[in-house]
């Protein structure tokens, strides 16, 4: 919170009269962070080829995430492994953000189907959950140290098994 503080040339009393504490500061950050989550995957999950999209966004999530060795958690999925699961409003609030994440995959998945570049018979919703996982598991390991090669290999097999 004082680091908060300094940067924005405030005090402790200023920052809980504008936000309330130090939970509503960090739910206002987490908002702040999920809807750039819902504009960078829309970014990326918008090109017209649907499965190319999906390949773009995995391969920059990878090369963003191992581009320094002091490696940024992704606050939307560390907060679902470190605050969710005590604390259901924050839960109910990042479950938001992974849902967003989520239909992005459906509507890109949807996209891919309608080109013919997945089976007409796909379950987009299941595929959309297991590449939403995906994404979770990436920044994580990448968190944890896993080399760029990995999760570039481990991106390849997600690809290929929901073609």
């Amino acid at each position: 919170m004082s680091e908060l503080q300094r940067a924005m040339g405030i005090g402790r009393q200023s920052l809980y009269d504008t936000f309330g504490g130090k939970k509503q500061v960090f739910q206002e950050a987490l908002d702040r962070y999920l809807d750039g989550v819902t504009r960078y995957a829309g970014g990326l999950l918008g090109d017209a080829d649907g499965l190319a999209a999906i390949r773009t966004y995995f391969r920059t999530i990878v090369r963003d995430q191992t581009k320094t060795t002091s490696r940024r958690a992704c606050m939307m999925f560390s907060t679902c492994c470190e605050a969710a699961p005590h604390d259901p409003e924050i839960r109910a609030q990042v479950r938001k953000g992974v849902l967003a994440l989520q239909k992005r995959f459906e509507l890109t998945l949807d996209r891919a189907r309608e080109q013919g570049s997945l089976s007409s018979t796909a379950d987009v919703r299941s595929i959309a959950i297991f590449l939403t996982t995906q994404a979770g598991g990436i920044t994580l390991m990448s968190r944890g140290g896993a080399p760029r090669k990995e999760l570039l290999a481990a991106v390849e097999i997600a690809l290929e098994a929901i073609k």
